[in-house]
Parts: structure tokens; sequence; C-alpha cells
């Protein structure tokens, strides 16, 4: 039985795809492969790409506590490449990861975790639920998730 802190076998991270004028760009939950992560990464947000780790409690000009949530991976030159806004990615970085409230993710941000090594892995079923249910308002099925996986 997986645990809500196991991390989702066969590897999940959530892809949040950047705004399309005035509407919000589509979730997507994708298979992560961690044995060539940084390819993934980069692949999928275009570019070099710089981390923002995501706490469950964050004071903005201070400093972070509660536990890692997640990771959110988005290109680094995404504003001078002119990689549209992600208001999704705002809202959640703007919560849990100390983003400025000037600020704006541009292109594409993939959400992933981190293990006890540091290593760049696949999301737990509890911060997948969290990241989708609080924010996305999606219901997580982690049943069906693992059959789609395997």
């Amino acid at each position: 039985m997986t645990t809500p802190q196991t991390p989702l076998s066969g590897g999940v991270a959530i892809v949040l795809h950047p705004d399309n004028g005035s509407q919000h760009g589509p979730i997507e939950i994708v298979k992560f492969d961690r044995s060539n992560s940084l390819v993934f990464l980069q692949e999928v947000v275009g570019g070099l790409v710089e981390v923002h780790s995501l706490y469950t409690r964050w004071t903005y000009g201070g400093s972070t506590s509660g536990e890692l949530l997640a990771d959110a991976w988005m290109n680094e030159e995404g504003k001078i490449q002119r990689l549209p806004g992600n208001g999704r990615a705002r809202e959640v970085l703007e919560v849990h990861g100390g983003l400025s409230p000037f600020d704006i993710p541009c292109g594409p941000v993939v959400l992933t975790s981190t293990n006890s090594e540091g290593d760049t892995v696949s999301l737990t079923l509890a911060a997948a639920d969290t990241l989708l249910s609080k924010y996305f308002g999606v219901a997580l099925d982690s049943e069906a998730l693992h059959r789609a996986l395997t």
C-alpha cells in the first residue's frame, strides 16, 4: 500500500503550462524518470533551469518554515526569451516559494520533489494531492494515477 509520503511509483511530475491570453494554461501530470531529470526538465521548460523550493509555510522576505512541499523548475531565461507568463505557477510560488508580488514565472513550470540526498525525485502523493486540490481544484485519483503509470 502506498502512503501519502511515498514517491509515486513510476515517477510523476506536474507541469503547469503558461497562460494563453487571459486564461490559465493547462495542468499536465507526466511520467518522470529521475535518471535523466536534468534533460527532462530542460526539455519541458525549453532551456536552462532554475529551481524554487516550495514550503508548507513561507514568510516573504523572512525565512522558510514547515516541510518541503515540492520544487518548482522553470526556464532561467524565461523573461529574456519573452516566454508567456504563468499565472497559475505564480499563485503557488507567491504563497509557498517566496516569489515577490511583483514577479511572474514565464513559460512552463515543472513541480517535482527532493529526497534526503538532495536528488530530484517524483512528487509524493501528499504533495501532488495538496497542489492539485488546494491550488488547482483538481481531485487526485491515486489509484487511477498508479494504473496509468504502470
